[in-house]
């Protein structure tokens, strides 16, 4: 397999930053940070409780172990220093931060603890911290040593001592800079004999652009102060301008993510616009932000398009299932009609469905064509629209990087809809099985009623029939009754004979009605029983057809099947009732 020159370059960049992120996880780090605000003799500042917290935030999140102080007065101070120094030793790199007042006396530089009370510049030695006592705690790492002084926001004992006082001791503006040493970063909030200002927000300018370019990851020390330079000659209009002292025989990384440029390399072809969106708020300030925005507006306005193209699609679809459902009424106010002369267009069934069938079947030719003219329709404006598309991109890309942009949305676009199409598959085959399943559920409860129906009429019967086993006993047990009395009639004597043989016949007339009655009858349940037998089948019948048959001729089935199944129950009912009131 042959290799790119980019593919190359990107393995390269890959092997690299593994390798910078496995010395990152191995590299032990320390750093101390010291923000002074609230002193008791001098005038107070503002920012500094802020800003130590806040940077040290910003280094722990780059792998710092940080000792953090505030308002430390000079035995603090000191006791920070020692624990700093016992924790540098053996480190791979060690950073000191200060925020507070310092000052440059006799070409050296001392930060102030909020407790000093001087009298003269000869306290300044006894009561301030020299810097060069921070320099001798970072010579115990041996690896990189940084120093980060946001002071000199003003001189503040001008105003104790007099300005005879200060020249006499060679007091100066500012600090002064530090002889450079192998393996030293030294960055100054402003350039030395300069003053650094405050700040009106949270932050000191110079502490809140460190704060911002430590969160860019990829980006060399160099590079960051550099940035964090700049800022701040713009945020203060000219006023300030750090200085850096970069004494390194290598590059080094405070922040070893991802740079914006290696972020970019990786998506810069990339179809997804969260990958840009991304981008964007993780580097606001790249050079490549402007690039990210303009591709999230093509991938918007693609969308857009794709959007109305879907509404319009819909628009579609809802139109057709509005006829649908108007046909649909039809149908059903058709099919209504149907069941209320089924009885009597029965002979005519077989001709109808015939006619049925034929309807559907240029019902489905007229959709089908239908379809088809639309699919036609939809593919000339999509093909329209690819036309304006590709024009538009034509006349706005400009080189062969955004042409490959639009066949990677255009790739995107189609799998969409392919997706789409799926999901509509998908819908439709749930509801065709649904439908399905509601027609077994129908099938099974008109079942469940045939029998019990038919328990019912077997009930009945069974019923009527120990009605009628009873009225012929009871008349068994009236002839009985009539013949002892005949009896004893003719043992009474000859006078009372005519009697008796009246009683026998009256008995045996009304045994032989009796009779009549019930063979008439049982005659009748036989040809009940014959017609719900032909019922049955003809219901049989029509569920098997209904097994075969869709749309408007299964509807129709369905309501036959419901009609001749509210017969069956309907005359199951009264049945019983007609039955006794005949036999008495």
């Amino acid at each position: 397999m042959k290799w790119s020159l980019s593919q190359c370059i990107g393995l390269i960049a890959a092997l690299i930053l593994a390798l910078l992120s496995d010395s990152a996880l191995a590299e032990r780090r320390v750093a101390l940070v010291i923000g002074n605000a609230n002193y008791k003799k001098i005038n107070r500042l503002e920012n500094p409780v802020n800003d130590a917290p806040d940077i040290s935030e910003a280094l722990r999140k780059v792998g710092f172990e940080v000792i953090v102080k505030t308002d430390t007065d000079k035995g603090g101070f000191d006791r920070a220093l020692s624990e700093f120094a016992r924790k540098a030793a053996g480190s791979d790199a060690a950073l000191f931060y200060y925020a507070g007042h310092g000052i440059q006396y006799q070409k050296q530089n001392y930060l102030l603890p909020v407790d000093i009370e001087v009298e003269d510049y000869n306290d300044v030695e006894f009561q301030a911290v020299n810097v060069t006592r921070v320099m001798t705690a970072l010579e115990r790492t041996t690896g990189v040593k940084i120093i980060i002084l946001d002071a000199c926001r003003d001189n503040p004992l001008d105003r104790m001592l007099s300005q005879s006082t200060r020249s006499a001791y060679g007091v100066t503006r500012g600090l002064a800079r530090i002889d450079r040493t192998e393996g030293l970063v030294i960055a100054y909030a402003t350039a030395p004999d300069q003053v650094a200002q405050d700040g009106s927000g949270r932050n000191s300018p110079f502490t809140e652009a460190l704060i911002r370019r430590l969160a860019e990851p990829g980006l060399e020390i160099a590079t960051l102060f550099r940035r964090v330079t700049q800022d701040v000659y713009e945020r203060t209009n000219g006023r300030q301008r750090p200085e850096v002292s970069i004494s390194l025989l290598s590059d080094y990384f405070l922040n070893l993510g991802d740079s914006d440029g290696l972020v970019w390399g990786r998506i810069r072809d990339s179809a997804d616009p969260a990958d840009f969106r991304t981008f964007m708020a993780k580097y606001p300030n790249s050079p490549f932000a402007r690039e990210a925005q303009y591709r999230l507006d093509l991938f918007a306005r693609i969308r857009r398009e794709e959007d109305e193209r879907v509404a319009r699609e819909q628009e579609k679809a809802r139109e057709r299932e509005r006829l649908q459902r108007e046909a649909l009424e039809q149908d059903r106010a058709r099919l209504e009609a149907q069941r209320k002369v089924f009885e009597r267009l029965e002979a005519e069934a077989a001709k109808e469905a015939a006619r049925i069938a034929a309807e559907r079947q240029e019902e489905a030719r007229l959709e089908n064509e239908r379809v088809e003219a639309e699919k036609r329709e939809a593919s000339r404006k999509e093909s329209e629209r690819i036309i304006v598309q590709k024009r538009i991109d034509a006349e706005r890309a400009a080189a062969a990087r955004r042409e490959a942009d639009r066949v990677a949305a255009e790739d995107l676009a189609r799998r969409q809809a392919e997706q789409r199409e799926a999901d509509r598959r998908e819908v439709e085959r749930i509801a065709a099985q649904k439908r399905i399943e509601a027609d077994r559920l129908r099938e099974a409860a008109a079942e469940a009623e045939r029998q019990d129906a038919l328990r019912a009429a077997e009930q009945q019967r069974e019923a009527i029939r120990r009605e009628v086993e009873q009225l012929a006993a009871k008349r068994r047990a009236e002839g009985e009754r009539l013949a002892r009395v005949t009896d004893a009639a003719n043992d009474a004597g000859p006078a009372a004979a005519p009697d008796a043989g009246l009683s026998r016949q009256i008995g045996a007339a009304l045994t032989d009605a009796e009779r009549h009655e019930v063979e008439r009858i049982a005659a009748e349940h036989r040809r009940e029983q014959e017609a719900a037998a032909a019922e049955q089948r003809e219901l049989q019948r029509l569920r098997a057809k209904r097994k075969l048959a869709s749309g408007k001729e299964a509807k129709r089935l369905d309501a036959a099947i419901r009609a001749l199944e509210a017969a069956a129950a309907s005359r199951a009912a009264p049945d019983r009732n007609a039955a006794t009131e005949q036999v008495r």
